[in-house]
């Protein structure tokens, strides 16, 4: 993504074409929703499921046992095992064992079965037995109410593989595919076709799923009913901008203002708090040179900068602060070396998702101390960006060591101007990305797997734009409908049965940056702030509540 500082310092923007090319610019030439070398679709149990292990370091996919290597598999790579479950039983965390598995892009090969760990063993047909009497029926469960049924959602029992390995996590809303299924919930004997919000499909036995305790009534919030320094409408722009924006609108939005804790002037939070708007603020180590978080010897120091940034924010405000709730995130895209101390040339000083966890504990730990209502929020992963790896196994890590947060920023962007990505479903074309989409929706495989217990917490999507591609600069689209579009996009979202509130769509960026950071400045483009304008005037954009 774009170099984030509001200084007209060197863009890093190069850097980051770079990281995509090196590992996924393949796939933008087909860009089809199916890869072109696929596995069987498979029921959940029709084969095991393994995974690299955590901790591994790596585990090498070879052409036979011992043989020709293939690719090099990152921790948590799942896999399905081609042997049968009483082999993956008993070669799997054994010494000297080989397991024959494919990976999800469908590359067959061999592994040491001691790195793996099982998440799923299909259960084996039982032999033939004689002939016996009509087994009773399964005891029916209540049926549901037709409310519920209506809204054709049912939530994951069970962490669970989809079709081509795509793992959900317990208590994602899915999206039922069929008629006629409410009968079938919490029976063992039958399969219902789903499909989660991130359009990841397959058919699952009725006791890995459960309905809903009661359908989904949320309904669109109020501004009245909000704090201040939150807003009940998604749409916002990155930086202070020009107000006249909403003028005659009768609507407001979030205004994200990111600073280097300790070197840049503290904006005016307040100002835009009182004058209806929500407020994030994004606080950064460094842009870049010593890393959007510091090295772990300095988490401690980058803790106190932030709490006593947030407190100073905090004292802006007169009367009643407690009244008053601003969104902190801690840092941005962790996962792109542009990002890391020394900006990636350094490896060693790579930030893995374990450090910037324990930096964010700490450091949220240390604003809520001392402002116990802040809204502290991780900083966003780069989408795209496999420099590091894959960036699906960096958000998993990162969120399994998090011990608390109040909320999840995400980045959301589309390859060139065209309306039409916003909703496009292309893939990229190889790993590790293949699960990954090429355009605006690749915020939705990251909701996909968010843990249990933060699926009620407040989303984010604090940068987004139309990227520089095929020679088109960023924003090239003009008045064409993009941005209306993607606050549909969002409306969508928010509009499905339970599903995991966006609060805040935010424009990337309104200031002129330095270098070829300055072609995305939105204020020096009269035909995207109109575009903008048709977004707020066409658009009642709340979330729900």
């Amino acid at each position: 993504m774009p170099r984030k500082s509001p200084q007209p310092k060197a863009s890093r923007r190069p850097a980051r074409a770079k990281a995509i090319a090196a590992h996924a610019r393949a796939a933008i030439a087909p860009r089809s929703v199916a890869a072109a070398e696929s596995i069987r679709a498979l029921e959940p149990d029709a084969r095991p499921i393994v995974q690299v292990a955590p901790g591994t370091g790596g585990l090498n996919l070879r052409a036979t046992p011992g043989g020709t290597l293939i690719m090099t598999l990152s921790d948590g790579t799942f896999l399905s095992a081609r042997e049968s479950a009483e082999a993956v039983q008993a070669k799997v965390g054994m010494p000297n064992q080989w397991l024959a598995v494919a990976t999800t892009a469908g590359k067959a090969g061999f592994v040491a079965a001691q790195w793996l760990k099982i998440i799923s063993i299909s259960p084996q047909p039982t032999p033939p037995t004689p002939p016996t009497p009509p087994t009773p029926p399964t005891p029916s469960l209540p049926p549901l109410p037709p409310d519920i049924i209506a809204q054709n959602t049912v939530f994951a029992a069970r962490d669970t593989v989809l079709a081509n390995g795509w793992r959900i996590t317990v208590g994602t809303p899915l999206r039922v595919m069929e008629a006629n299924w409410a009968g079938k919930v919490g029976n063992p004997n039958q399969l219902i076709q789903v499909q989660s919000y991130a359009f990841k499909a397959g058919s699952v036995p009725g006791t890995w799923v459960v309905a809903p305790t009661a359908a989904d009534v949320r309904a669109a919030v109020d501004d009245a009913n909000v704090a201040f320094g939150i807003s009940a409408w998604t749409f916002g722009m990155h930086d202070e901008f020009d107000r006249n924006l909403f003028a005659g609108s009768n609507r407001m939005g979030w205004v994200l203002m990111t600073s280097l804790v300790g070197g840049d002037p503290m904006p005016n939070y307040a100002e835009w708090a009182l004058g209806g708007y929500g407020v994030i603020g994004r606080l950064n180590n460094d842009y870049g040179g010593s890393g959007t978080i510091p090295t772990p010897d300095r988490y401690d120091e980058f803790a106190t900068r932030c709490a006593n940034w947030v407190q100073a924010a905090q004292a802006q405000i007169p009367g009643r602060p407690e009244l008053h709730r601003r969104v902190w995130i801690i840092g941005n895209e962790m996962n792109n070396p542009r990002e890391w101390p020394e900006e990636g040339r350094n490896p060693g000083k790579a930030i893995q998702p374990e450090q910037y966890a324990d930096c964010f504990n700490r450091t949220r730990r240390a604003i809520q101390a001392r402002v116990p209502n802040a809204i502290v929020v991780p900083g966003a992963i780069d989408p795209y960006n496999a420099a590091w790896g894959n960036p699906l196994d960096y958000w998993n890590r990162m969120l399994a060591n998090i011990q608390d947060l109040d909320g999840l920023a995400l980045h959301a962007y589309t390859h060139g101007p065209s309306p039409n990505l916003i909703t496009s479903l292309g893939t990229f074309g190889d790993d590790p990305l293949r699960w990954q989409y090429f355009d605006f929706r690749c915020y939705t495989p990251l909701l996909d797997v968010v843990p249990q217990k933060w699926r009620g917490k407040p989303a984010y999507i604090t940068e987004t734009n139309a990227t520089p591609h095929d020679g088109q600069p960023a924003w090239s689209g003009g008045r064409n409908g993009w941005v209306p579009e993607a606050y549909r996009e969002i409306a969508r979202w928010n509009a499905q049965p339970h599903a995991q509130q966006i609060q805040a769509l935010i424009l990337y960026r309104w200031i002129r940056g330095g270098g070829s950071d300055a072609q995305f400045a939105i204020s020096e483009k009269p035909a995207i702030q109109d575009d903008f304008r048709d977004a707020i005037r066409g658009q009642d954009n709340r979330w729900r509540a």
